[in-house]
């Protein structure tokens, strides 16, 4: 699946075609494309219990995420897999077939056939991309000292401040820093109305919004190689910290459909549990977690954070508060600094097993900072890996342990204590209207 050009379609739970164009760089879920105008003449249907679905798809794609379809080198892949909630995708539910050699699609014959209409944009040329033409608010941070500016870009280029375009910067208010857990945090404040040549209005209802952020020193990615990659390469840390550089090909960007109206004024303490806490300070505790349902996504994203050293912590769902037939999440920080999360299932009295469908775990990332070690990662509210308990069971506790790594820190030992469990049932409400 590494390196892997993706197309996946399925009918949804209104019967209607889903169809998107994604890329896969590792074993994951695959990022879907910004850009989708690569696939036309979309259709597909759901009769007598078979899907059927159809597109059309350029020899020579303008997206740099697809590979051509002309090449001589490509193998094709052939994979299905369930959806779950009847509106996203889950892990391949048997392992998918590949070409036992490779295909070319030759479009080079001179034979003429009538073709179906290209759908364009409104606009002339190409297609917008959805980074073209893009009112942004950039930062960096170095502990308590921050920068940040009122920007703009043309195209996929490298953005510019507005002042170099002939306008200026309309924010009011600014502030950023660099967390005592490693994390980057910034907010601004900027008039609803400000409208110019290089300013988007802050509109009333839904509105599309794209973020980014940098690559990390030595741990990058990237569609094709590029000139780090060579033995000639004169500067191998190109990608520097806290320099405007390209954010890669991976989950560094997104976007999201926000109602700035109906946003609250301030944000409530997140439900969670704690205990070992710090005098005077409650982002430092022996345990710590919390967490954020996502009912746009339907996942929920956990939050994770210890002061213990050479530790590692977890979470654990129960139907009985007891250790055997409980699904665990376990996180540490490897003897390399690396972050380890893992899904797994305790059948007994004795370390849980490694579940063969790691897929259920989404956007795992961790760290550790001045001592407290903080990792979050989501997880499907229904999760399609049969060793996962649905997180919106009504029956559902949760459990609370941690404990010590082995000296070479490569693997868990048992719990310090045995692990606390909470009081009363937790369901995790994924059904709320999304705001």
């Amino acid at each position: 699946m590494v390196d892997t050009d993706v197309t996946l379609g399925f009918i949804d739970a209104n019967n209607e075609l889903q169809i998107r164009d994604g890329y896969n760089t590792g074993y994951s879920p695959p990022v879907t494309d910004s850009d989708q105008s690569q696939l036309t003449n979309t259709r597909g249907s759901r009769v007598d219990g078979v899907t059927t679905v159809e597109f059309s798809r350029a020899c020579r794609s303008t997206d740099s995420s697809d590979f051509s379809m002309t090449d001589s080198d490509n193998y094709l892949i052939f994979g299905t897999g369930p959806v779950f909630n009847g509106l996203f995708i889950s892990y391949h539910s048997i392992r998918p077939t590949i070409t036992t050699e490779t295909v070319m699609f030759d479009c080079g014959s001179s034979r003429k056939r009538r073709q179906a209409p290209v759908p364009v944009a409104e606009t002339a040329g190409t297609p917008i991309h959805p980074m073209d033409c893009s009112d942004l608010v950039i930062g960096t941070a170095r502990n308590d000292v921050f920068r940040m500016y009122d920007a703009y870009t043309r195209d996929r280029s490298t953005p510019f401040p507005d002042s170099v375009y002939g306008g200026e910067d309309n924010l009011i208010a600014a502030v950023g820093r660099e967390t005592p857990t490693g994390f980057t945090e910034f907010k601004f404040r900027r008039r609803l109305d400000t409208m110019s040549a290089f300013d988007h209005p802050l509109v009333n209802g839904r509105q599309y919004f794209i973020y980014a952020h940098g690559q990390e020193q030595n741990n990058y990615h990237f569609r094709l190689r590029t000139g780090i990659h060579v033995p000639t390469a004169s500067d191998r840390q190109f990608y520097k910290d806290d320099e405007l550089k390209y954010h890669g090909f991976t989950r560094n960007r997104g976007s999201r459909v926000v109602d700035l109206t109906k946003s609250k004024t301030a944000m409530p303490d997140l439900p969670g549990f704690s205990y070992g806490c710090e005098e005077g300070n409650a982002d430092r505790c022996m345990y710590k977690i919390t967490w954020v349902v996502d009912t746009l996504l339907k996942v929920v994203n956990f939050t994770l954070s210890t002061t213990a050293v050479d530790s590692w912590i977890g979470l654990g769902v129960s139907k009985n508060k007891f250790m055997p037939s409980t699904d665990v999440i376990l996180a540490w920080i490897d003897a390399t600094g690396q972050t380890v999360i893992t899904d797994r299932f305790a059948s007994g009295y004795f370390p849980p097993q490694l579940d063969m469908d790691q897929s259920q775990i989404m956007d795992a990332r961790g760290g550790s900072v001045g001592g407290l070690s903080t990792f979050q990662f989501s997880r499907p509210c229904s999760s399609s890996d049969q060793s996962d308990f649905s997180l919106s069971d009504k029956d559902n506790y949760l459990a609370y342990p941690m404990g010590s790594l082995t000296p070479d820190k490569s693997f868990f030992t048992k719990h310090t204590l045995p692990p606390s469990f909470s009081d009363e049932t937790i369901t995790f409400d994924c059904t709320a209207t999304a705001t």
